[in-house]
Order: structure tokens, then C-alpha cells, then sequence
């Protein structure tokens, strides 16, 4: 069972803060993310998509792809787990509130559309999201480094090291 987060400052700075509410997410549910942030990357796989009037980006294809970036098997299991992966995502929500008083909220995914029998399987970013994230981006390079790291406190001081600009944190 997952706890329920609301409100958790992330970041409090002179702009403002950063605030998250749902369900607490692991390094896996990171992992997924990542790995669907870096396929949206590659121009045979991106689709571009409004989301409520909104520019964003969908991924099309199959869940193997996902799981074989994260370096696990094509097995039932992982294609389970990458399913509530998705569906915790998606019952998540970040705000951003300006010292303006002005407040932004978005989720990491829009939707998401599993077809087994098919492998079309598609995940939309959310389009808040992606405004933000477009301006910095994962790569596939970053995601497969991730994915040989031994356990879920070396992927986590990886983020934190590639997060900053500079050798200084």
C-alpha cells in the first residue's frame, strides 16, 4: 500500500514553491517515467498531441520498449508493474505556487491507453508537464546509465548528481 501525500513542499524558493499531492511514488515509477520521457525523444516514436487545448507529446508503442530501456524482461510481471506505475502517475498532482499568488497545477502523464494485443500502446505528458520539461530534457543515454545501477539508492544519488549544472551541491 502506498501513503497518501498531500501538499509536500518540494522546493520553497524567493519565486515561490513547488507542491505535490497522491500517492507516494518509488524509484520504479521514476524509472518508467524517465524511460517514457527519453522515447518521446526519438521522432519515429513522438506524437504530437493537445491535451484540453494544450500542445504535448504522446509515445506510441509497445510496453517492451519501456521495460527493455529500464534493462528488465519482456515478462507479465514487469508489464504489471509498468501498469500501476502508470496509474499511480497519473493520480498525481504538482503545483506551483508564485509569490504572485498565481498558482499552476499539473500531473506527469495526461492519459494513457495500453493495448497488449496490439503493442500501440500510448502515454500522453501532461502538457504543463511538458512545457516545463521541454526546456531541459532525458535523454536515452541517461535512462540505460540508470537503468545498470545496482539498486534504488544508487539511481537516486545519480538524479540528485545529474540534476546539478556544476560539480557543487
Amino acid at each position: 500500500s502506498r501513503p497518501f501525500v498531500e501538499d509536500l513542499v518540494i522546493v520553497k524558493s524567493a519565486w515561490g514553491e513547488l507542491r505535490y499531492t497522491g500517492p507516494r511514488l518509488s524509484v520504479f515509477e521514476e524509472d518508467v517515467f524517465l524511460a517514457v520521457l527519453a522515447l518521446i525523444e526519438e521522432p519515429r516514436e513522438k506524437l504530437q498531441v493537445e491535451v484540453q487545448g494544450k500542445p504535448t507529446t504522446a509515445w506510441i508503442g509497445p510496453i517492451r520498449q519501456i521495460l527493455r530501456l529500464m534493462g528488465l524482461t519482456d515478462g507479465s510481471a514487469n508489464y504489471s508493474r509498468v501498469r500501476r506505475a502508470l496509474k499511480l502517475m497519473r493520480a498525481t498532482t504538482f503545483e506551483i505556487a508564485l509569490k504572485s499568488g498565481r498558482v499552476n497545477g499539473c500531473g506527469l502523464i495526461a492519459g494513457y491507453d495500453l493495448d497488449p494485443k496490439t503493442g500501440r500502446d500510448r502515454i500522453t505528458v501532461d502538457p504543463v508537464f511538458y512545457e516545463l520539461y521541454s526546456r531541459g530534457s532525458v535523454t536515452r543515454l541517461d535512462v540505460e546509465r540508470r537503468a545498470k545501477l545496482p539498486g534504488a539508492v544508487a539511481k537516486c544519488l545519480y538524479r540528485f548528481i545529474m540534476s546539478h549544472k556544476r560539480d557543487k551541491w
